[in-house]
């Protein structure tokens, strides 16, 4: 397995409001968990908050047939918590990387903070659709067509 399943990232509590406020599904929520943690964090590399997915691998840690962790992908896709990076590498990515920074989460939290409401995390987490349609429109569509 090609994956780095070890290791130490920071995990925000305001996550379960995601799943509270039926914005994401359990499966779509822990996916994404998912994502973040396979996810470069190294502000120095060209890949910084990229990630790479391979269904047959990512379908063996869930337990969960490749059918199921495409609808999942999509999903995220769809609602916007990740974009396409590279379609034909199956390059991803987060918005806010650095919000998962051990150095840097305090700040997102702080902005974050338990009185503004959900839109405000989601704003942190989500691309707009302007940003969305910016990060290559024509990887979001062929991504949407394709097996991810």
């Amino acid at each position: 397995m090609s994956m780095k399943l070890k290791g130490y990232r920071v995990s925000h509590r305001n996550k379960w409001l995601i799943l509270q406020n039926r914005i994401l599904t359990l499966q779509e929520l822990a996916l994404f968990e998912f994502f973040i943690d396979i996810s470069d964090f190294d502000p120095r590399h060209d890949k910084f908050g990229i990630f790479e997915v391979f269904l047959d691998e990512v379908s063996d840690v869930f337990g969960k047939s490749q059918d199921s962790i495409r609808i999942w992908h999509k999903g995220l896709l769809t609602k916007k918590f990740i974009a396409p990076y590279d379609v034909k590498r199956k390059f991803y990515q987060l918005k806010n990387p650095l919000r998962y920074n051990t150095k840097k989460a305090e700040e997102f939290h702080k902005y974050e903070n338990n009185d503004k409401p959900i839109q405000t995390i989601l704003e942190v987490m989500t691309f707009t659709s302007e940003e969305f349609e910016l990060v290559q429109t024509e990887k979001v569509n062929l991504a949407l067509e394709s097996d991810y």
